[in-house]
């Protein structure tokens, strides 16, 4: 995965998909208000759960930290992956 990867080219790479995932999570409702008429704002809600709940899992289970003494928590990116702080405190 790209905890272990350095390069100019990872921090595009990780925006681009997060993009990609958000417009495909957001696609969900706008399928089913054009195809079943639901309403978007219920099913986004309802959504709201069931991405809660996914990401519980992948937390504690397959991208659980090893290192990480069985607190619940991702591994860390490495700083190439992380947006840069241009306004400091």
């Amino acid at each position: 995965m790209f905890y272990e990867q350095e390069g100019f080219y990872i921090l595009p790479i990780v925006i681009l998909a997060g993009a990609i995932g958000g417009m495909l999570y957001a696609s969900i409702p706008a399928i089913l208000k054009t195809y079943f008429n639901t309403n978007e704002i219920l099913v986004s809600l309802m959504l709201v759960y069931v991405s809660k709940l996914i990401l519980g899992y992948l937390v504690v289970g397959p991208w659980s930290n090893p290192e990480g003494f069985n607190f619940p928590e991702t591994r860390q990116f490495s700083d190439s992956a992380k947006l840069p702080y241009y306004l400091k405190d």
